[in-house]
């Protein structure tokens, strides 16, 4: 990263935009760093409200009676996968939300297809585990799982509701269509750019950190336990 920076700015570049990069020095020209979570002088961070996505995403499933969450861990090189993990477990705490470590699932893979999520759901199962719920990383993730559920013969949201989070333009054509939040990356990148520019045209003042808001979706992928006790009497 150090190589390309003195590159581009080599080249006359007036602004740079760094996407899920780390910057970690100060540069002569204005900067965003768009899921940055490192303080660099002169470098504004764009992140996201990992904190109200979280509980977003918990208050959901706790109005739905599920207390048994399997919790998916992001992959290390992820710059989101620390805080939205920090928080998840944060308001989980505050919740009252059990956290067993039997349930945390760790991602390792590269890939940014549902076979992300689609071994790691499989190793669970095979241990027997007992939940009713699935907080994944991603909605990649979320796909594979539900793949991973749906071949060993499992419902969802029949015997297990499952949460994404990006709401990628999938997410709303998996059988079932997946409850997720919404993290809005094309009006995130207009800001970087608005903001680069105001700056470049000196109409705006340098900010640390603009934080925006998540929405949550809800669709197919989730549904009360008691909903589901009362169809299997009804089956």
């Amino acid at each position: 990263m150090e190589e390309y920076t003195h590159m581009l700015l080599g080249g006359g570049v007036e602004g740079l935009i760094a996407i899920d990069t780390p910057l970690d020095h100060p540069l002569p020209v204005p900067a965003v760093a768009i899921a940055g979570h490192r303080p660099v002088e002169g470098v504004t961070n764009l992140v996201f409200d990992h904190r109200l996505a979280a509980e977003l995403i918990l208050d959901h499933l706790q109005s739905l009676g599920h207390n048994q969450i399997v919790f998916v861990r992001g992959q290390t090189f992820s710059a989101d996968a620390e805080e939205r993990w920090r928080y998840l477990m944060e308001v989980a705490r505050e919740k009252g939300i059990p956290i067993k470590p039997e349930l945390v699932i760790q991602l390792t893979g590269e890939t940014h297809s549902p076979e992300l999520g689609y071994p790691v759901m499989q190793q669970l199962l095979v241990r027997q585990a007992r939940f009713t719920a699935v907080v994944a990383f991603n909605d990649i993730s979320a796909i594979g799982i539900i793949r991973a559920l749906q071949d060993l013969k499992m419902s969802v949201p029949g015997d297990v509701s499952i949460i994404g989070f990006d709401d990628i333009e999938a997410a709303a054509f998996t059988v079932p269509r997946l409850t997720t939040v919404r993290q809005p990356l094309a009006e995130m990148g207009k800001i970087a750019a608005q903001y680069v520019l105001n700056r470049l045209h000196r109409t705006d003042k340098f900010r640390p950190e603009v934080t925006v808001e998540p929405s949550f979706v809800v669709r197919e992928s989730t549904q009360a336990i008691l909903q589901k006790r009362a169809q299997r009497s009804q089956d």
